[in-house]
């Protein structure tokens, strides 16, 4: 008989082990456990189906990612930034071809500084952001990416 595990998470709801689907805290996903933001460079896919408890921008450097979002194909492109909050679903992969050479970078922030820091400009911007069923997708420009990763 197969076991099923429960468990209630802040936004996602109900989990159960048997949907295929985990749930990542910012302690798990950050190399930096207590900071309230971290970033990592982002050269692997991970093709499990997963949703984190605070929120992460995945930025697409070079080539594209297809990226499975509450339950809708996305391919992000070169330049293509993607806002994920507590409440979203996602996975990745990289063209077959492709493997080794996708590089990307991801930002992590923890729900309740993300709360704080868009509360300083206005007391109900963190509910509509977070509540907001359209994709929160945008562009970089070239020139952004290059002092992104170059500092220059």
């Amino acid at each position: 008989m197969e076991t099923v595990i429960k468990k209630k998470y802040p936004y996602l709801g109900t989990v159960t082990e048997t949907e295929g689907f985990s749930v990542s805290s910012f302690a798990h996903s950050s190399p930096w456990k207590n900071a309230n933001t971290s970033f990592y460079w982002m050269n692997f896919e991970y093709p499990f189906y997963h949703g984190h408890t605070d929120w992460e921008i995945l930025i697409t450097l070079n080539d594209h990612m297809i990226q499975r979002i509450n339950g809708t194909e996305t391919v992000l492109s070169t330049g293509t930034a993607y806002l994920l909050g507590p409440n979203d679903r996602h996975s990745f992969v990289f063209p077959e071809r492709k493997k080794n050479q996708f590089q990307g970078l991801t930002f992590l922030a923890q729900d309740t500084y993300m709360k704080r820091l868009l509360e300083l400009f206005s007391p109900v911007l963190y509910d509509r952001i977070r509540l907001d069923p359209q994709p929160r997708m945008f562009s970089l420009s070239p020139s952004f990416l290059e002092h992104l990763t170059n500092g220059c």
